[in-house]
């Protein structure tokens, strides 16, 4: 090693170790003024301007007139060159995304539509393949899905909870502090500085007003999962069921979520699978436009079971690995079946009935009521903010609480002192 190299390299041992121990020092801090110097070190959240017609007409070099077919152009050369194996977008295609979410914005706008009538292609994912996906390869229709979900997350970002890096980690997947949906009041959430990522992670107020009153109200997470999404939400209302992707299938219908929903996992199952607890958003499904949103129904394992009680023989169907449990009838009837890696068998069928909580994003909390109080009025709504919330800060919040002599619940009301608006 050269005397110039080993000096450099001495250089930045000595002011890594410095920054360890300045954030050792901070995290001896009480918690709560710890809180108000990381607010300070924050990221500030900046929202990201719509723009005109016009405007984005001169992003494609078009006028509003040739827009339309300019697009074509553009969107064909942007799948052609588009891996079929990447399911997110490199950095330099974001603004191409960001073009289709707000396309897809102008296309909801009755005034804009008549003046220019090509804008219905961007109402749904649906019409936008048919108008432009034509031929496309089916794996390379399900990459474009993907990235317009990360696109929806990382540039749209509905929700209502953010994680912010100082620096960033480098690639995509640093989060990014300019976002469309940016507007509200954000509350830092409290954390150790973490001084080799500096994560924040900011939760909008009325996640947790949600919080305070679920804690008030005794909430437990439920005890199975099964993740879905909007797309669906209308058909399983007017079934009554959650139903498996084959047997779906088999009458003809449309899977439009769930692992067989996206065209890279298969043909589907035969049962209905779920998670013990939430997993969260973005399992086993992709939300394919920007106006799509991830649900998860919480499913009570007990009136679940008396529901598999009921089936005859011929109801059951085939499972993952039956040759290891023998018959399902005969190791499974009534029971939730409990695969290990492959998830928790929770049957055919599972009945609204046997939900007791539907969550989605808070963004999407007045839609998902409605749809509960006129399908599971027994279920109750929780955002996948608040799971995630909770799941991040808690033991933070917790341990203020424990410092200030207060209850949880108003540990986490006490969180809104802190808070950035962004108007």
């Amino acid at each position: 090693m050269t005397p110039e190299r080993a000096a450099l390299l001495a250089k930045y041992r000595a002011e890594h170790e410095e920054e360890k121990r300045v954030h050792q020092s901070l995290d001896a801090l009480p918690i709560r003024e710890l809180l108000a110097k990381r607010v300070e070190l924050a990221p500030r959240i900046i929202r990201t301007p719509r723009r005109t017609m016009d405007q984005l007409a001169e992003q494609v070099g078009a006028t509003r007139e040739t827009m339309g077919e300019v697009l074509r152009a553009s969107i064909a050369e942007y799948v052609a060159r588009s891996s079929d194996c990447l399911p997110q977008p490199e950095d330099e295609d974001l603004p191409f995304f960001e073009l289709l979410y707000e396309l897809s914005l102008n296309a909801k706008q009755t005034e804009t539509v008549q003046q220019d009538s090509w804008l219905k292609a961007f109402v749904s994912f649906d019409a936008f393949r048919e108008t432009y996906l034509a031929g496309v390869d089916r794996r390379k229709v399900a990459m474009l899905r993907s990235q317009i979900e990360v696109a929806t997350q990382k540039c749209v970002r509905p929700q209502r909870f953010v994680t912010l890096r100082v620096g960033g980690r480098g690639g995509y997947w640093n989060d990014r502090e300019n976002f469309y949906e940016a507007a509200g009041t954000w509350a830092l959430l409290p954390n150790k500085t973490e001084y080799f990522n500096r994560q924040f992670q900011f939760v909008e107020v009325s996640v947790i007003d949600e919080i305070v009153q679920l804690l008030r109200a005794g909430y437990k997470p439920s005890e199975y999962s099964h993740a879905s999404g909007s797309a669906a939400l209308s058909d399983i209302g007017q079934r009554g069921m959650l139903l498996s992707s084959a047997e779906l299938s088999g009458e003809g219908a449309a899977v439009k979520t769930g692992e067989a929903g996206d065209a890279r996992h298969g043909d589907g199952l035969w049962n209905v699978y779920g998670d013990r607890g939430i997993r969260g958003e973005g399992s086993y499904n992709t939300i394919a436009w920007f106006d799509e949103y991830f649900v998860t129904f919480g499913v009570n394992a007990e009136r679940q079971e008396a529901y598999l009680q009921t089936l005859a023989p011929e109801d059951w169907k085939s499972g993952f690995y039956e040759s290891l449990i023998g018959p399902m009838w005969e190791t499974g009837k009534g029971k939730i079946v409990d695969f290990g890696g492959e998830g928790n068998l929770l049957g055919p069928r599972v009945p609204l009935t046997a939900l007791d909580a539907v969550y989605a994003w808070k963004a999407n909390e007045a839609e998902v009521r409605a749809w509960i109080r006129q399908f599971a009025p027994q279920a109750k709504f929780v955002s996948l903010e608040a799971v995630q919330a909770l799941s991040s800060g808690g033991s933070y919040v917790n341990a203020l609480a424990i410092q200030e002599g207060l209850t949880p619940d108003v540990a986490w009301e006490s969180l809104k002192k802190q808070s950035v608006i962004i108007e």
